[in-house]
């Protein structure tokens, strides 16, 4: 996500607190304007990411900070997907308890 540059990001020059945190400005522009472009498709036809955009906008957060969000869930999603080397499983849940022997 940070390679994208979808990760929050402060943008300060000197000592000044004053400054708000944004993302974008760092990392490949063309790749981040194409997955949101992704991510706008994604929120119409991918139930997951679709669910995840309500959830933060139901937070009262606007609508271009829940597709950034929504964005990044993404490219964590197509960044396991091609790690594990399996097809996507829409029905995956992760395995929750702790290890045997601690």
């Amino acid at each position: 996500a940070a390679f994208i540059g979808l990760v929050p990001h402060r943008r300060q020059s000197g000592t000044s607190l004053n400054t708000f945190v944004s993302v974008g400005h760092v990392g490949h522009d063309d790749v981040r304007h194409h997955l949101y472009s992704a991510t706008m498709s994604a929120l119409r036809y991918n139930p997951l990411i679709k669910a995840y955009y309500e959830q933060v906008k139901a937070r009262r957060k606007s609508h271009r900070l829940a597709c950034i969000a929504a964005a990044r869930k993404l490219i964590h999603m197509i960044w396991a997907i091609a790690k594990s080397e399996r097809p996507f499983d829409p029905d995956y849940r992760p395995r929750t308890g702790t290890k045997e022997g601690k």
